[in-house]
């Protein structure tokens, strides 16, 4: 993966609309859709390669407490935009971890912790649920940050955002602005990471540009802005770390070492 620099500005635009766009019925058929068609089809970047990418995260958050003669403690995951617990089910998750499901969407999270626990049986008795939105700020509606909130400042390993970005509003500038507030969250040594379709992405193939637009149009997504720069060069003003790999129309990055909280 390589590394980049920082800066740009926001506006405040709505986050539901994505979110609202998933229900019981296309999430039956979302991960055959997803990452057996359109991502590896249309994205160029296939399945392996982003269970790969996610495991990776997941050991790395895992590796410090292996080596903890009085037995470890728990390894605590952030998952927000959960999905379908498509990659979570297929993680080496040791069975010490502490698993916490973010979603604006209750029905994946309704999905999702039930693939949790069948994947992970010991891991899914320490698996929370939380309602929340990842771009709200402070005290207002729904924020990881709000008052009262479960979520413990400091108190997470690795924090995952598969497939969220593209379905937020705003500029990437805003998307990477919420990013780096994730760093309050993390313990020293934590990492935040994702994948993200960009929807300004020159060498695309018909189906790619079929998919880009009908999710924009139907305000599944929200990405025609956002490129590769214009989400990581705002991320490295927050990160001392900021690692990423484009791989077709999709970036990976890797966030550590936050500058301050």
């Amino acid at each position: 993966m390589s590394q980049i620099s920082t800066q740009t500005q926001t506006k405040k635009l709505d986050t539901a609309k994505g979110a609202d766009a998933y229900n019981p019925s296309n999430l039956k058929t979302y991960d055959t859709l997803v990452f057996g068609v359109v991502s590896p089809y249309g994205w160029n970047c296939s399945a392996e390669k982003l269970i790969s990418f996610f495991n990776r995260n997941i050991a790395r958050a895992a590796e410090p407490y292996k080596s903890n003669p009085g037995g470890p403690p728990p390894t605590r995951i952030l998952d927000i935009g959960v999905g379908t617990g498509y990659f979570p089910a297929r993680a080496p998750l040791p069975k010490w971890t502490e698993y916490v499901l973010v979603d604006l969407n209750e029905t994946c999270l309704d999905v999702t912790l039930p693939v949790i626990e069948r994947a992970h049986p010991e891991v899914g008795t320490n698996a929370t649920k939380v309602v929340g939105d990842f771009l709200a700020q402070g005290d207002e509606p729904k924020s990881l940050f709000a008052k009262g909130n479960s979520l413990p400042e400091g108190g997470f390993d690795a924090i995952s955002l598969m497939f969220l970005l593209h379905c937020l509003p705003g500029p990437p500038a805003r998307k990477a602005e919420a990013l780096g507030r994730m760093g309050r969250l993390l313990r020293p040594g934590g990492v935040v990471f994702g994948a993200t379709i960009l929807g300004k992405v020159v060498n695309r193939n018909p189906l790619a540009r079929l998919v880009l637009w009908l999710n924009n149009y139907l305000g599944v997504f929200d990405n025609h802005e956002d490129d590769a720069v214009g989400i990581l060069v705002p991320l490295q003003k927050m990160f001392n770390e900021v690692r990423y790999e484009v791989v077709g129309c999709m970036l990976l990055f890797e966030a550590s070492d936050p500058r301050c909280h």
